[in-house]
């Protein structure tokens, strides 16, 4: 027997990410948290486009990669190639700017790193260049150079497994890696959040699906293991690859995880659950609540002008067409035109970002005609709002066409919140009974269940008591846990 196999974890997505946390940057930065934390075998590692290999990341620098503060200078890696396009800038002003950069992060003095900030702004403001250390919404980044984050490219073989979670459909070359695959011999491990652009096509733009689908077919041919987070993707790769690729591959369902604890300690804290008993319906009881981690910054944080408590629904979903909003929209108008939502001073609330192939959606979402004021977007939140939000509606609405998981139902049900969901893809699964899941295409049945949720909150109450007495929900800790379980049993298939 040789030497035990390694785990060999790509970071590429968040290693490089500079805007808010959203959706799967959240779930790489979770495992890679985990693995620093619990994992200390686990090499965590970046893709090297222009030496096509993996690079290590030197622990003394992890933390800062995995933090949202941060973002890779990965400039270096194209220099030669683009040596010809930057030379009037990049070997004098840019490599000052990094060499700056490096004094800065490895300073302990205050004064210092404020001199070093000071003195990078005066380089560019010296010449209009790009600059890269701050985020879209103007943050200061601590851009880690690669020379110090980054070591040598891996040596790896057939012992060892490499582990794909991120994004990287849109950033990682799949015929390299499939070429790395082939001359080195590791196993690869890869997370599928879903294939809805290859179910749904109509959904995408096209430039969006050829990209998505040939990152996928490439992928699903070289993966060893494909770890899904919902019996119903494992079900649909399973199909794709059987009927559209001619393969088989080897599946485990590892649901996503969630600090479900943290929406009970909120909800308790807001006086929402019975500060009489010992213990609420889910585990936590009032002292923990009330000493809950965030529970002070989640009561600060005030409602958005002209929303009050318990008079809202909420929809927690970027904007895109197979979300539902245009079906949501137009059972609202129904309402209204019944008289349904004023009657009870009802508004209807979208929190997310605006998506692609939505521009009539959100020209009635931005247009108050017809809507009476009772339609409110809300494009970004922070963390708090969105857990006041979360806290303080009446109830929450999931139509979508189709789904992966549905990570917002897990999020409203730990803040003890009923939800009429549809039954498209794995929300059925991820509800779990705990809430009606209605067909996306069946707007009477979306009117009829939102007016009686709105005129009676009774009609509700039985899915909020089931909520309160058996919701569960492995949090990161646990789903981390079971994700490097199925990792590490491939690493021992790797050393048999």
């Amino acid at each position: 027997m040789g030497a035990p196999g390694r785990i060999i974890f790509d970071l590429s997505s968040i290693a490089s990410w500079s805007g808010p946390p959203v959706g799967i940057s959240r779930v790489q930065n979770a495992l890679a948290t985990y693995a620093l934390t619990a994992l200390p075998d686990v090499v965590l590692s970046v893709f090297d486009k222009a030496t096509s290999s993996l690079r290590a990341v030197n622990p003394e620098w992890a933390r800062q990669l995995v933090g949202w503060e941060s973002t890779l200078e990965t400039r270096h890696f194209e220099y030669r190639r683009d040596a010809r396009r930057l030379r009037n800038w990049l070997p004098s002003r840019y490599r000052v700017l990094m060499a700056l950069e490096g004094v800065r992060l490895r300073s302990n003095s205050t004064l210092v790193r404020r001199g070093v900030d000071a003195a990078q702004r005066l380089v560019l403001l010296s010449r209009q260049m790009p600059a890269p250390f701050a985020d879209r919404a103007g943050r200061r980044l601590a851009v880690v150079p690669a020379r110090l984050a980054l070591g040598k490219p891996l040596s790896m073989g057939p012992r060892d497994v490499v582990v794909v979670t991120g994004s990287d459909w849109y950033q990682l070359d799949e015929t390299a890696i499939g070429k790395m695959k082939a001359r080195l011999g590791f196993r690869l491990v890869v997370m599928c959040y879903d294939i809805i652009p290859l179910l749904f096509p109509q959904f995408y733009t096209a430039d969006d699906v050829a990209v998505f689908r040939r990152y996928w077919d490439a992928t699903l041919r070289l993966a060893d293991r494909i770890v899904v987070n919902s019996r119903r993707v494992e079900a649909d790769v399973k199909a794709y690859c059987n009927n559209e690729l001619g393969c088989e591959r080897e599946t485990s369902v590892v649901p996503l995880g969630y600090d479900w604890r943290r929406g009970m300690r909120a909800r308790a804290f807001s006086g929402k659950v019975d500060a009489g008993a010992p213990e609420d319906d889910a585990g936590i009881t009032q002292e923990d609540a009330t000493n809950g981690e965030n529970a002070t910054r989640i009561e600060s944080t005030p409602l958005p002008a002209g929303l009050q408590p318990d008079r809202f629904a909420l929809f927690v979903s970027t904007i895109e067409p197979r979300k539902g909003h245009g079906m949501l929209i137009r059972v609202w108008r129904r309402l209204l035109a019944a008289g349904v939502p004023q009657r009870h001073r009802f508004k209807l609330v979208f929190v997310g970002r605006r998506g692609w192939k939505v521009d009539a959606v959100l020209d009635q979402i931005d247009t108050p005609s017809g809507l009476e004021g009772s339609l409110v977007h809300l494009a970004d939140v922070s963390e708090g709002e969105l857990a006041t939000l979360y806290r303080d509606a009446a109830f929450c609405v999931y139509p979508s066409r189709y789904e992966g998981f549905g990570l917002p139902i897990i999020e409203a049900f730990s803040y003890g919140k009923a939800v009429i969901a549809s039954n498209g893809g794995a929300l059925p699964e991820t509800v779990g009974g705990l809430s009606p899941c209605l067909d996306p295409g069946d707007e009477e049945g979306w009117f009829t269940a939102l007016k009686g949720w709105i005129e009676d909150p009774g009609a509700r109450a039985s899915y909020e008591a089931a909520i309160r007495r058996s919701f569960s929900h492995p949090d990161w800790s646990e789903a981390a846990a079971r994700f490097f379980d199925v990792v590490r049993s491939e690493c021992a298939t790797a050393g048999s």
